[in-house]
């Protein structure tokens, strides 16, 4: 059985109000390798769930639109990477982590988008986050 993963970002704008999530085009060959750990529980500031090594996305017009054109700095309402947005990894239709994405670069190639590099963090990013 093939297992067909699939990447959704909440483009709502409201980190806070209900999610409107976005699939995302995935490169046939690229891979999103999760590691779930929790390092060093002495230390409250450690990471505290699954992460992914970062991953790339080809800039299709469908990931152009919901990156919002990230490559392009003179648009004013563009995504703001400063900020974690909400994601899903959903596998073979189930949905099997949620969390954050976070938007690193993304990479031109003669004048035009080619690729946006990504990162998958686990809901829980830290314990001190959880403790307030």
């Amino acid at each position: 059985m093939k297992l067909v993963t699939q990447l959704y970002i909440d483009t709502s704008g409201n980190p806070t109000g209900t999610p409107t999530y976005e699939r995302v085009e995935l490169f046939d060959f690229e891979s999103i390798e999760l590691t779930s750990t929790i390092q060093e529980v002495r230390d409250i500031g450690s990471v505290f769930t699954d992460f992914s090594q970062s991953f790339s996305v080809p800039a299709s017009q469908n990931n152009n639109r919901v990156l919002k054109h990230y490559y392009n700095t003179e648009l004013s309402q563009s995504f703001d990477a400063r900020i974690k947005q909400r994601g899903l990894i959903v596998i073979n239709g189930i949905t099997f982590r949620e969390g954050y994405v976070r938007l690193s670069e993304s990479t031109l190639k003669n004048g035009k988008p080619s690729t946006y590099e990504l990162t998958f963090f686990g809901e829980l990013v830290n314990l001190k986050q959880a403790l307030g």
